[in-house]
């Protein structure tokens, strides 16, 4: 090597061993070179990290229906770090299982993972994505019947004997899908409220001309975690029901 008291290379392989020899410029010594320790040099060979996405169903779900996305990895290291994306927005969520209720047919979900590796052949990985279809109706319980109506279609098909309105997701985290089917036709006003526990109406939807059925839709993003009203109001017409926001 050059003459210099550091060493430099690339050329090195795995279980090389480097040593240092000196030679004193001083005179009258009575040993003028000096030989080091010597160091083993261990090289990790490069690995590819890579990461799967899996969803239990992403066919045929209700809107605002929670669905769990788990990310598989591989070479991600010991503690890889998670970007979950929802339709190429950043969900600023960051841990290996993703939770969501879906409100948009056919949105996209991917994450992107940062392997905690040394010796990587990339920095960040991106998974499959997975598509989401919504096709399931709005389950009521019809007057008179213990049952539900679960037949998969759009949200307000089949609908003729059900009166009422339900929550989905209900707990709800984002976003709250009211569903209803009002008992009258030809409403001129139908009014949506949802209220705090202290009474105060927090949000609300007046809707002119509503049809029978149909679907609101609340952005509860910025309400506090807690228990709420949501009641559905027209002039012949009134129910209210619990909605639970969790954070």
């Amino acid at each position: 090597g050059t003459n210099s008291p550091s060493y430099t290379t690339s050329t090195l392989n795995n279980l090389d061993t480097v040593k240092c020899i000196m030679t004193s410029s001083y005179g009258c010594l009575s040993k003028p070179s000096s030989t080091s320790n010597q160091f083993v040099v261990t090289i990790n060979p490069k690995v590819t990290p890579s990461v799967s996405l899996a969803a239990p169903s992403v066919n045929n779900i209700c809107a605002g229906t929670p669905v769990t996305f788990t990310a598989t990895p591989t070479n991600g290291g010991t503690n890889p770090a998670y970007q979950w994306f929802v339709n190429g927005v950043n969900s600023g969520f960051h841990g290996a299982s993703y939770t969501r209720p879906i409100f948009t047919n056919q949105s996209i979900v991917k994450v992107v993972m940062t392997a905690n590796l040394y010796c990587k052949t990339a920095p960040n990985v991106s998974s499959n994505e997975d598509t989401i279809s919504l096709g399931c109706n709005l389950r009521l319980k019809a007057a008179g019947d213990n049952g539900y109506n679960t037949s998969v279609g759009s949200a307000t098909d089949n609908l003729t004997t059900i009166t009422g309105f339900e929550l989905y997701p209900n707990p709800a985290y984002d976003n709250v899908a009211i569903r209803y089917q009002l008992p009258e036709n030809n409403v001129d006003v139908a009014t949506i409220s949802i209220i705090d526990i202290a009474g105060k109406t927090v949000q609300m939807q007046t809707i002119e001309h509503p049809e029978t059925i149909g679907v609101a839709h609340f952005d509860v993003n910025q309400l506090q975690a807690g228990i709420y009203l949501v009641n559905v109001k027209t002039t012949v017409y009134t129910e209210t029901k619990r909605l639970v926001i969790n954070r």
